[in-house]
């Protein structure tokens, strides 16, 4: 509780987070693709 409050106009998910997300699901996609 030591850190203000987030603004109201930063976005949720930032472009470092969306581009994690991305990788994320490609790589899980990828790796059920070959396990199945």
């Amino acid at each position: 509780m030591d850190r203000s409050p987030r603004s109201p106009q930063e976005p949720l998910l930032d472009k470092k987070m969306q581009i994690g997300i991305a990788v994320q699901s490609i790589a899980l996609t990828v790796a059920m693709s070959y396990w199945l």
